[in-house]
């Protein structure tokens, strides 16, 4: 007769032991799913902040020949190498009248007809300054009259198909405005007026 043993495992037992071992508790799975979130979370943060903004390096520089020897051009840099985000700024000429104060004077709140330029045509006001306006077809600002104790003239504006102002005129002074080729935005103000003193302001971007 032969006898058959079975050896029995000896080692299931430690087996499990080490499965149940190597199981993490809850809280140290949530802990780790919870910081791949906030990784996740702060990438699509920096995409976003990169697709939402455009950081050119921006200067300003006015040239004039108003000194005493008119064939001598002096030159200021206003502002030199500042960081500006241009889906927050826009550099046009309500930036350069804020920054340069040419030109100086400005339709307000826009070129655009609205309720604010309608309520500044009042003549009660006088003799503090009051601006009456002019428009095209488009509802633009064509004219803007200016009067007040001190002040007193007409603004005339042209625009060019993106409805940029190209060209302001006033009593003889004759503004010409040309923009960036790349980002559609203010190049350059020359200021000429009937005598033979110029102004210009030139905006350089990086």
């Amino acid at each position: 007769m032969f006898t058959i043993s079975v050896a029995k495992p000896r080692n299931t037992r430690v087996q499990r032991t080490d499965e149940v071992n190597h199981t993490q508790p809850p809280w140290q799975t949530f802990d780790r799913m919870n910081k791949s979130l906030m990784f996740f979370l702060l990438i699509l943060f920096f995409f976003s902040c990169n697709k939402n903004s455009e950081r050119i390096k921006i200067t300003i520089t006015q040239y004039d020949n108003l000194n005493v020897d008119e064939s001598k051009w002096k030159e200021i840099e206003l502002i030199k190498d500042s960081i500006i985000d241009l889906k927050k700024t826009k550099v046009d000429l309500y930036f350069s009248k804020k920054n340069t104060k040419i030109p100086y004077y400005m339709p307000t709140n826009g070129i655009y007809k609205d309720s604010i330029k309608d309520n500044e045509c009042d003549w009660s006001i006088y003799p503090a300054n009051v601006k009456c306006y002019e428009y095209d077809n488009k509802n633009r600002v064509k004219s803007m009259s200016v009067e007040g104790s001190g002040t007193m003239g007409t603004w005339n504006y042209k625009y060019d198909e993106l409805n940029r102002i190209t060209n302001i005129e006033n009593l003889g002074t004759i503004y010409t405005i040309k923009y960036d080729e790349k980002y559609g935005i203010l190049k350059e103000i020359i200021k000429n007026s009937t005598s033979s003193l110029e102004e210009r302001i030139e905006i350089t971007y990086e």
